[in-house]
């Protein structure tokens, strides 16, 4: 198959090196050689994810917002049980934190991890 040749204006021409273009062994031999190729990079795909197990972190303001809305319900319930009133500015504020909140992501990229996708795509 790679001595097949090609067809350009009429006129058939000799292949030197390669394989031809359209033929059904094209991308069995493209597969073929590119093997060792896929190999290598899972190997190191597996090496880096083995380092950089966590590709994200928590999210600073996400964490600051949940802790302080933890401390407001903390101390409502605190002042609940002493059969106090909660003030409505501290139930306020904790409303405003949790919107806030919802606005925020959870965790944020990691910008000092690597991760690796591999796709090979062969086509004719």
């Amino acid at each position: 198959m790679v001595r097949a040749g090609y067809v350009e204006f009429n006129t058939m021409n000799k292949t030197h090196k390669g394989t031809p273009q359209g033929s059904i062994i094209s991308p069995i031999l493209s597969n073929l050689y590119l093997h060792e190729l896929d190999c290598f990079i899972e190997r190191e795909r597996i090496k880096l994810d083995g380092l950089y197990n966590k590709t994200s972190k928590d999210n600073k303001e996400y964490t600051t917002l949940d802790n302080r809305i933890q401390n407001i319900t903390k101390q409502e319930r605190i002042r609940n049980a002493r059969g106090e009133i909660i003030k409505e500015e501290d139930r306020l504020e904790r409303l405003k934190k949790i919107k806030m909140r919802r606005l925020v992501k959870a965790t944020v990229p990691d910008e000092d991890t690597a991760k690796i996708y591999y796709v090979r795509y062969a086509d004719d």
